[in-house]
């Protein structure tokens, strides 16, 4: 449960109806497995993609895999048929050269550059959605209210101020003060 306490497959339904997308039947009834990533927003993710396919006359079952190391195997055996992906990072996953970077900030040169990646293992990489993946942080208000923070970097601020006063051997992570 995340969103409002909806499980991931009752947010999808939930927001695949509000798109009010206009799926044609066109599927023939068999059976597509669909893989997920053992977090909230790849699971809600594979569950939209199962209700689109369950919409288009297709069978599906949603599979909560695990890490990009556990599906990736599943998905070149052919045991999950589709998972969503950041092309991103499984662009520089699949080339694994953490010296060199094939992604970019242009989602159409990552996607030239994941595509023969993804053929090299037999995959087929799809359009990208146009959507976002964008990290967020988040504070309470007590953290806010006893610290002053108001931006994202004020906090680094704070870390970095408290750092150059660690005596040694003393982890950084022993500075931050309690609830932080």
């Amino acid at each position: 449960m995340d969103i409002d306490r909806q499980t991931s497959e009752e947010v999808a339904e939930a927001w695949l109806d509000q798109a009010a997308l206009g799926i044609a039947e066109t599927g023939d009834d068999s059976t597509i497995v669909v893989g997920a990533a053992n977090f909230s927003e790849n699971i809600t993710l594979a569950e939209i993609y199962a209700d689109a396919l369950d919409a288009a006359g297709y069978e599906t079952d949603v599979r909560e895999i695990g890490n990009r190391e556990t599906y990736l195997p599943a998905l070149e055996s052919g045991e999950i048929d589709i998972v969503p992906e950041y092309a991103a990072t499984f662009a520089e996953f699949l080339d694994g050269d953490v010296e060199n970077t094939v992604a970019s900030g242009d989602i159409a040169e990552t996607v030239a550059a994941l595509t023969p990646l993804a053929e090299a293992r037999g995959l087929v990489v799809g359009e990208p959605a146009d959507a976002q993946d964008q990290n967020a942080f988040a504070v309470t208000q007590g953290f806010v209210d006893q610290y002053g923070v108001t931006t994202l970097s004020e906090p680094c601020r704070f870390v970095r101020r408290h750092r150059a006063r660690r005596p040694a051997g003393v982890p950084r992570a022993a500075l931050l003060p309690a609830g932080t």
